[in-house]
């Protein structure tokens, strides 16, 4: 999360990798990325990636998060899972 807080901040100086951010992060990520879908396509991207491979990555990444948390009940979620959970 820290990561991808700093990258959506602006602070970074050079380009940002949006497809590490949705690829490899873990899925802690996932509410900050959904938060700001609008936002990922402007920023000074590398690897580029178009706006619509941006939306379909966060799409795939609340789908694995969603068949992921199916495994597991509330007890085992800490806060950033419960936060997922909500979006």
């Amino acid at each position: 999360m820290f990561i991808t807080r700093y990258n959506l901040s602006g602070a970074a100086k050079s380009s940002v990798d949006v497809n590490y951010m949705i690829y490899t992060v873990s899925n802690k990520n996932l509410f900050l990325l959904e938060e700001n879908a609008a936002l990922l396509p402007t920023l000074n991207m590398y690897p580029e990636m178009p706006a619509e491979a941006v939306r379909r990555g966060i799409e795939l990444k609340r789908e694995r998060f969603d068949k992921a948390m199916e495994r597991f009940s509330w007890k085992s979620w800490n806060g950033a899972d419960e936060k997922n959970k909500r979006q």
